[in-house]
């Protein structure tokens, strides 16, 4: 479908007249303002603070991996992450966004059974945040921080969110809010994978996801709402890189508090 826009423009004939260049129907238009694209988060001239390194995981989830290479723990950057990804959803709940989807991707492997472990493990981690914040979310914040999930979360706020609008107390106040819809799904061919459905008559209030996946995640899919992305994947195409990333879209009225974990190679 593409082979006209190799002819020649000036191309012309007795016979036939003019080409087949795509002159009059090809038409370049700038992206909206409201887009945030490879421009604004990967350029020189990117206006968006929202790029984090992953320089730990070779020791946990390296990058080079075979399929029986499973993982006992996660990066303390992924833990970091789904911090960061639970804060985010508070914040979106403090601008009047609670009823939005809100979805976290993590892709580390093309190995399903890298992925279920994965899985498994962030499952894990989120239950004991979810219950250590049921339990401190209403204390006083010096009492509240002595839980040490709970100064991690404060410690993750200072990290990325501190010069936000929102202070530490309206964050605390709403993490049972944030963390109680939460679920941990795998997006993949195994027995154990759910849909990535954001069906409004299922989830009137918008679906909370952390989705663990590889080559299905990478391509074709939507994720509603994507604020924090967890991408530790290694391929020499650069387009292929751009649609496996799944970072690009519209995130209006909280583009400032989405991040990307990447390597720098990446």
């Amino acid at each position: 479908p593409f082979a006209n826009i190799f002819i020649d423009p000036a191309s012309e004939t007795a016979m036939i007249g003019e080409d087949l260049f795509p002159k009059d129907f090809i038409l370049t238009i700038d992206a909206p303002s409201n887009y945030c694209g490879a421009l604004r988060i990967f350029s020189d001239r990117a206006d968006l603070d929202i790029l984090r390194d992953i320089s730990d995981n070779e020791d946990t989830i390296p990058l080079r991996h075979k399929i029986h290479d499973l993982p006992e723990a996660l990066p303390s950057s992924l833990y970091q992450a789904i911090r960061t990804y639970i804060l985010a959803h508070a914040i979106r709940i403090c601008r009047g966004q609670g009823g939005e989807h809100h979805s976290m991707m993590i892709n580390v492997s093309r190995f399903t059974a890298v992925q279920t472990r994965v899985k498994e493990i962030v499952h894990r981690y989120v239950d004991e945040l979810r219950s250590a914040i049921l339990l401190h979310y209403a204390l006083p914040k010096n009492e509240a921080l002595g839980n040490s999930y709970m100064r991690q979360l404060f410690e993750t706020w200072i990290d990325e969110y501190r010069n936000g609008e929102e202070s530490w107390s309206d964050i605390q106040e709403l993490l049972k809010d944030a963390v109680s819809p939460i679920s941990v799904i795998e997006v993949n061919g195994s027995r154990g994978a759910e849909a990535l459905d954001y069906n409004r008559k299922q989830w009137p209030n918008g679906r909370k996801l952390i989705a663990v996946g590889g080559l299905s995640l990478s391509r074709g899919i939507t994720l509603e709402d994507l604020s924090v992305s967890y991408f530790l994947r290694n391929t020499q195409m650069y387009d292929t890189l751009l649609q496996m990333g799944r970072w690009f879209g519209y995130r209006n009225g909280y583009e400032d508090v989405c991040r990307i974990w990447v390597t720098p190679e990446a």
